[in-house]
């Protein structure tokens, strides 16, 4: 019964198109024309219903169908029917933003499925290792978490990564330059006689909106206090958009390397400031996202400085294998942390995988952009 829709497509190609389609397994991958390319345009998961915009010719699982917004599928696992379109999921807002954990001991041992993890049988990992587990259950007797990739350790060979206390700042140009507290031991300063006094500690992350600069200071506006220079990182305006950027309200992104920001903008007006963390390798000059994924896993075990990051939030590729994505495993924002990717808090990265096209639309994991909705302008300067 459930596949009879797909028998009368393939025997019946003048019947009539259907209304929507279902995923009955798995995860299914998109095209942007109804031909199998190496790089898909996208992958759907999830149990509602995509609206069907048009059929196409027979394909090696059956037939093509574009759905919504405009993409082409041919899978086995994707069912045509006649059910109004609609329930699907909305992945970027269900992503988690909290919630990894890491290794504990010098290796951790990872099942790749319930039956290995009964047996015994596991995969060892070195170096970094974050994972997000999503339930515990008992395995062969003993409790053990299940894992967002589908994989079993047990809970005490991992801790929690601490969450991070930093976040973006909503601004406009009045509240620039700004600066956030990269110190935990920061203090604010006052001048008495002609000297500087230590006053009160300040937390790390703290944003400050700044005045003039005096003797390795800068007073913090209507406070009466100053902050060390060096205790800072400093969000100056940005310098006007590139050509790439064509709407006066256009979203678009600009990096600013040398002191560890990110600015959010529209058109030429800042609306929100970030703390980063980048690398001398981190490349600059002007880009567009070429692809969108609401998460990933990296997976860099055979390298000399090994590491596996599960599930990896909030995924912008800008040039190669550089993106800005979320980043769980430390939390060391203002520094140099990163391998030349862009790294930002999990909550903000969110914030800024909404804010910059193309849009996702709901029940895709992941979407490279199309002619007709470009990625968003990311520029990064030194």
């Amino acid at each position: 019964m459930i596949l009879w829709p797909l028998v009368a497509a393939l025997l019946l190609p003048s019947a009539p198109l259907p209304v929507s389609g279902r995923i009955l397994k798995g995860d299914l991958r998109v095209h942007h024309a109804p031909k199998i390319v190496r790089d898909e345009a996208g992958v759907i998961r999830g149990s509602g219903r995509y609206a069907i915009l048009a059929q196409g010719d027979r394909c090696h699982e059956g037939r093509w169908y574009k759905i919504q917004p405009g993409y082409w599928i041919c899978s086995g696992w994707f069912v045509p029917g006649n059910d109004p379109p609609g329930g699907l999921e909305n992945w970027s807002a269900r992503n988690p933003v909290s919630g990894w954990v890491q290794g504990a001991g010098r290796h951790s041992y990872v099942a790749e499925s319930k039956a290995q993890a009964a047996g015994g049988t596991h995969r060892r990992l070195r170096g970094l290792r974050g994972f997000l587990p999503v339930d515990q259950l008992l395995v062969g007797g003993r409790p053990m978490l299940r894992l967002y990739e589908g994989g079993y350790l047990l809970p005490g060979s991992v801790t929690p990564f601490p969450d991070t206390s930093l976040s973006s700042v909503a601004v406009t140009a009045a509240d620039l330059p700004l600066a956030f507290v990269v110190n935990p031991a920061a203090h604010t300063w006052r001048r008495n006689a002609g000297k500087w006094e230590k006053r009160d500690p300040v937390p790390r992350y703290a944003a400050r909106p700044l005045g003039a600069a005096e003797d390795g200071h800068v007073w913090v506006r209507k406070e009466g206090v100053a902050l060390r220079e060096t205790d800072l990182r400093v969000a100056v305006a940005p310098p006007a958009p590139p050509p790439e950027v064509k709407g006066a309200d256009e979203p678009w992104v600009d990096v600013d390397l040398k002191n560890q920001i990110l600015f959010a903008l529209r058109g030429k007006n800042v609306v929100r400031v970030f703390l980063i963390a980048a690398a001398a390798e981190t490349p600059t000059g002007i880009h567009r996202v070429y692809w969108k994924l609401v998460n990933q896993t990296f997976d860099r075990q055979a390298q000399r400085d090994a590491y596996l990051l599960e599930a990896v939030p909030y995924i912008l590729y800008f040039k190669d294998a550089y993106a800005l994505h979320g980043a769980y495993w430390h939390d060391a924002f203002g520094a140099t942390e990163t391998h030349g990717c862009v790294n930002l808090a999990p909550r903000d990265a969110r914030w800024l995988f909404d804010f910059l096209g193309p849009p996702i639309p709901d029940g895709y994991l992941s979407i490279r952009p199309a002619a007709d909705t470009p990625g968003g302008v990311i520029r990064l300067r030194r």
